[in-house]
């Protein structure tokens, strides 16, 4: 991909009618975000003209909460966006950890979140259909910025189209509804919201038709039930932005507004109950009905998986074949009775039985505890009139009987030895009554000794060693290289040396995944770049340049045209795959290195343990990053 004036420098996301690219603007020589839209869309008239008035209208906008719009325009058949590149990282990073977060950073999120969204409907009329945690960036100072405002306009012009993320889309979007406004991002809102304080992603590990169906007709249990730190007006104030009916959430952004400020601020709002029927949370102590059934119509699923530097849930767009099957047979389990069901089952057992009856669950215990009583007395009472029938016997114990010890066992007497031609005079007759001398002690064999521990490093090479990494993972491989240069003569040359083989420009991730293509020239394999496998010839490798024949189809057969392939424009995913295995700590630390590059904290904490030397002082810098994300 070539736009005069930009240059690529990696692949970001694939959504599923664009790509998006970090680059640098040359003329200004700032880091910038370019999004492209793909091909099959550049000759529709109807597509580009949506993608461009989407763009102009955020260009628009001067919300300090929303990415900025720098450049938009069209080079050859490349129709592109160029972005603010925000200096930060998704709030999936933070998600990943698994931990809720706490209530008051949680809100404080929600509320830039939600001031940008407001900012766009309110300037705009922009509605952003796919708010979730992935589209949130957290800038390194603590500002949030929303990201991708307005980009899935472009399927509303077809007909039966759905975008977003199953995990947060409103059931108005996963129905397919043409009423989708301002609304449907305040649902999105409080799903990515539930995420944040209960740490679970809503209705994970199902399906993606399921999830649809389970945002249409599902509940989730109660965030209290989850997290006890999650305050009741918290609760129902997710409760409310994630009502089903969108006529009951907020009429308005700025009422949204109001309840978020309040209640980071510790302060309390008029929340009245909303958790239950109505509402995707369900009641408080009610559980959620999790377990929902596929629709028994086909749906047509277009599945778009984003890179790992993009860590959400995968954007889809869904279109339906054939409408949904019967909304109350795709639930699994039934919801609780409400209050008119329980007391139309009251009035039936009264017309059966001629009184109210008593429940169970008062019924048995209190037949336990009555049944206790009278046993308690009947032993008491029958007890007595036994013991004196019954005199107790005494038992008397006999002295204990004095045992003789045996007389000494008489000696058989040995008559005098007969010397014999074999015999010596120091020879005797055997003796069968004789003693058998005792055999002399074996002495106890010296105790190994242990080999000596280890020295534990000096506090200098610690501090050598802390300093590396953090220059490393800051400022890059050859920084850290040039700082070990100079420290010659300050400690061991064989620690100095171990030290140097990390930050060798052989072990860096990128000699690294050329080596594993240059071990393949003249041979095919593959790449995958986000739903595409593109298959190839490897011709040359000439530093971070792969020269490769690519392989298409060409009526009945197959044709090769020559291209190039940067390393470093590979996704994250595939470039862990050509890293290999991390069987050496060198490797380790060079995929660390593409860990910290996509913000993948916990799992370059966890690679960290196979650094070798370096493992102390890299846990300790991943461990110091999550630290402050969590601050």
């Amino acid at each position: 991909m070539t736009i005069p004036g930009y240059e690529f420098l990696q692949k970001l996301e694939e959504s599923a009618t664009a790509t998006l690219w970090r680059g640098r603007q040359e003329s200004l020589d700032r880091e910038v975000a370019i999004k492209i839209l793909k091909p099959e869309f550049i000759n529709q008239e109807d597509e580009v003209r949506a993608f461009l008035r989407e763009a102009r209208a955020v260009a628009k906008l001067k919300s300090t909460n929303i990415i900025q719009v720098y450049d938009v325009g069209q080079h050859e058949n490349a129709l592109f966006i160029v972005m603010e590149c925000v200096n930060g990282y998704p709030l999936t990073t933070l998600l990943d950890l698994g931990d809720p977060m706490a209530q008051k950073r949680a809100l404080l999120i929600a509320l830039s979140v939600a001031q940008a969204l407001s900012d766009a409907w309110t300037g705009e009329k922009l509605i952003h259909r796919n708010i979730k945690p992935g589209n949130i960036m957290v800038e390194k100072g603590g500002a949030v910025k929303v990201a991708n405002l307005g980009m899935s306009g472009i399927a509303d012009q077809t007909p039966g189209m759905i975008i977003g993320t199953p995990n947060y889309m409103s059931p108005e979007q996963a129905s397919a509804s043409p009423s989708v406004s301002f609304t449907s991002d305040m649902y999105s809102l409080g799903a990515v919201l539930y995420h944040m304080v209960t740490g679970q992603v809503p209705f994970d590990n199902m399906d993606e038709d399921a999830v649809l169906q389970a945002q249409i007709e599902g509940q989730l249990p109660f965030p209290q039930d989850l997290n006890p730190d999650i305050t009741p007006p918290c609760a129902q104030l997710i409760a409310r932005l994630m009502m089903k009916d969108p006529q009951k959430r907020y009429p308005d952004w700025q009422g949204a507004i109001h309840d978020i400020t309040k209640l980071a601020d510790g302060k309390m709002i008029v929340a009245r109950p909303l958790a239950g029927a109505g509402s995707t949370i369900a009641a408080k102590g009610a559980g959620g009905r999790m377990s929902i059934k596929a629709a028994a119509a086909p749906r047509k699923m277009i599945i778009t998986r984003p890179p790992v530097a993009t860590t959400g849930a995968p954007v889809i767009a869904v279109a339906t074949a054939a409408p949904r099957a019967n909304a109350s047979a795709a639930v699994a389990s039934a919801s609780p009775p409400s209050a008119p069901e329980k007391a139309a089952r009251a009035a039936a057992l009264k017309k059966k039985y001629g009184k109210p009856t008593t429940p169970l669950w008062i019924k048995l215990p209190l037949t336990a505890a009555l049944m206790a009583l009278f046993g308690w007395l009947g032993l008491t009472l029958l007890w007595q009139p036994y013991r004196e029938a019954y005199p107790r016997v005494a038992v008397v114990t006999p002295p204990p009987v004095k045992v003789q010890p045996l007389p000494p066992r008489p000696t058989r007497p040995q008559p005098p030895p007969t010397p014999s031609e074999t015999e010596t005079p120091e020879e005797t007759a055997p003796n069968d009554y004789a003693e058998t001398p005792a055999p002399s002690p074996t002495p106890a064999p010296e105790a190994a000794t242990p080999p000596p521990a280890p020295e534990p490093p000096s506090p200098r090479l610690n501090a050598l060693r802390n300093s590396l990494v953090n220059t490393a993972l800051t400022d890059g491989m050859d920084a850290a290289a040039r700082t070990l240069s100079q420290q010659q003569g300050t400690a061991p040359a064989a620690e100095l040396d171990a030290l140097a083989r990390f930050f060798a420009p052989a072990n860096q991730p990128e000699a690294v995944i050329a080596d594993a293509f240059n071990a393949l020239i003249g041979k095919e394999t593959y790449i995958t770049m986000g739903s595409r496998r593109i298959e190839f010839r490897v011709e040359a490798v000439n530093g971070d340049t792969i020269s490769t024949m690519v392989k298409s189809t060409s009526g009945n057969g197959f044709v090769f045209r020559p291209a190039e392939l940067k390393i470093g424009q590979l996704p994250l995913e595939e470039q862990r795959r050509w890293l290999g295995e991390t069987a050496t700590p060198e490797k380790a630390f060079a995929s660390v290195m593409l860990d910290l590059s996509s913000a993948n904290y916990a799992e370059a904490a966890k690679q960290s343990e196979k650094c070798g030397v370096l493992a102390d002082s890299t846990r300790a810098f991943f461990q110091k990053r999550i630290d402050m994300l969590l601050e």
